[in-house]
């Protein structure tokens, strides 16, 4: 395995933060916006979305279903991995998607992995494909009368 350069895992993991921080605020233009603009993302819990629109839409419909529960949520993005290729860098990462009511505790909801490719575009680092690989999907209880 080859390292990558240091200002090239930075500039990822800065992606990284920008994705989590858009998907759990139901912001659809900056969470599509970390795409290309042909991007796929595939999950094996919600389904496959490719394009900006569709991305965006699906972001703002995610963030909206939780909210309408009285859910907020937190991607934790953790043990990143990253390798060179002939077209940019693959990618995988673990990510633990916790979620909260008011009237609770945070709860773990997602325990998922992503397997990304990653691609230099307009001068910053964008997901060309993202396969998220759920290995254990819970539901937040309900409110407590």
């Amino acid at each position: 395995m080859t390292d990558i350069d240091v200002a090239d895992a930075v500039g990822i993991q800065a992606l990284y933060a920008r994705y989590a921080h858009a998907i759990d605020g139901g912001d659809g233009e900056t969470w599509a916006d970390c795409y290309t603009a042909d991007g796929t993302y595939w999950s094996s819990t919600f389904g496959t979305r490719s394009g900006r629109d569709a991305l965006r839409e699906f972001a703002v419909a995610h963030f909206e279903e939780w909210r309408e529960q009285g859910i907020t949520t937190q991607h934790w993005i953790n043990q990143s991995r990253f390798e060179p290729t002939s077209w940019g860098i693959s990618g995988r990462t673990y990510v633990l998607l916790m979620g909260a009511r008011e009237s609770g505790p945070p709860v773990a909801m997602l325990q998922t992995e992503y397997h990304d490719e990653l691609v230099r575009d307009a001068g910053r680092w964008r997901l060309r494909r993202r396969a998220s690989h759920a290995q254990c999907r819970l539901v937040v209880p309900p409110v407590s009368p």
